[in-house]
């Protein structure tokens, strides 16, 4: 990266030359990423959804159904 600096009439005040001194070098653990939360299995993942589908606030008969309340 070059970065220049100018006084109040034009002129080149500064040079500021930056580049690989700011690059992150990532070394990778394993081959999965990190979550937050508890572990699922495949079946879990798969089946999760089944049941909860038209349920809550968002469905009907379970109150307002959008952003806007209609």
């Amino acid at each position: 990266m070059l970065r220049v600096s100018f006084d109040e009439r034009g002129n080149v005040a500064a040079i500021e030359r930056s580049g690989m001194e700011k690059v992150v070098i990532l070394d990778p653990d394993g081959d999965k990423t990190p979550t937050l939360g508890r572990e699922r299995t495949f079946l879990e993942d798969l089946f999760g959804n089944i049941g909860t589908v038209g349920t809550g606030a968002g469905g009907p008969g379970g109150g307002p159904g959008g952003p806007n309340g209609s």
